[in-house]
């Protein structure tokens, strides 16, 4: 296998990209939700970096967002708290 390729219990990813979509789909049928996504942010600007939206588009990759104005920074505060 090449060293580039990413293992997930079996299933073979060519990149971070396609592993992060396939675990999206697979989540968002598991919770039965729109829209998941996976963020990058430095505390100062959210950067969404892979989105899935089953039927409504309500956020899309490369969208970036004033950090203090998202849901992730209700998370990240959370986390801090406990």
């Amino acid at each position: 296998m090449n060293e580039r390729m990413l293992d997930l219990k079996g299933k073979i990813f060519r990149n971070f990209d396609e592993a992060a979509e396939s675990i999206l789909h697979l989540m968002s049928k598991i919770v039965e939700m729109n829209t998941l996504f996976i963020a990058k942010n430095d505390k100062n600007t959210n950067r969404i970096v892979k989105a899935v939206n089953t039927k409504n588009a309500l956020v899309n990759e490369g969208e970036e967002l004033p950090f203090k104005e998202t849901f992730c920074k209700l998370s990240v505060d959370l986390a801090e708290k406990y």
